[in-house]
């Protein structure tokens, strides 16, 4: 996988950019498609009821979403990537800091302030994820219990908005394999996958 590095000033300018002319424009879709159409109801959701980051640069094959986290320590360059896994038909969610050696740590605590900023802006990059790939299942774990926790509040909080496009799914760890059952609110889970509802 090849990862693009940028100085901090030239991902400012390019990530505007590109979100200014292919960032969730609507018309990037055929006119009436699907796609076109979750992933408006995605930022109009996220626009009326989030603030979120709206600079995404996004690779070509739209699995790696990256944006600059902006608070008090400054601008901390993120990354969001959908890897596929040993199964073609689950993608795995990864997110964190971009390192300069193009990895992600995901479990660095940068106390930017603006958790839930980030946190939307990695439920776009889903929206606009799963547009281009409906079919495929994304899943995602927290990379400490604490972090787990955070994703089923986000899941729990949103789960009347996010049903709308998605079936979701709670992961229980039993041994060494997972056991999926339909998300419930109050249950604790090990893991979450997500999959478009496609109609």
């Amino acid at each position: 996988m090849v990862f693009v590095k940028y100085n901090e000033d030239e991902f400012a300018i390019f990530a505007s950019l590109i979100y200014l002319f292919f960032c969730f424009k609507a018309s990037y879709f055929p006119k009436n498609s699907f796609a076109r159409s979750v992933v408006g109801r995605a930022k109009k959701i996220f626009t009326m009821k989030y603030e979120k980051y709206d600079s995404l640069l996004i690779s070509p094959d739209g699995c790696q979403f990256t944006f600059v986290s902006e608070g008090p320590k400054g601008r901390i360059l993120k990354m969001v990537q959908y890897t596929e896994t040993d199964n073609p038909d689950i993608y795995n969610l990864a997110f964190g800091e971009l390192l300069a050696n193009g990895n992600i740590n995901d479990s660095v605590k940068n106390n930017n302030k603006d958790r839930n900023k980030i946190l939307a802006t990695v439920a776009v990059t889903v929206y606009e994820f799963t547009a281009r790939q409906p079919e495929k299942i994304v899943f995602f774990t927290g990379s400490s219990s604490e972090r787990t926790r955070l994703y089923r509040m986000a899941l729990t909080n949103n789960i009347s908005e996010l049903s709308l496009d998605f079936e979701i799914f709670g992961a229980i760890l039993e041994g060494k394999s997972f056991i999926i059952e339909k998300f419930m609110k109050g249950k604790d889970y090990n893991a979450f996958a997500i999959k478009r509802k496609i109609v």
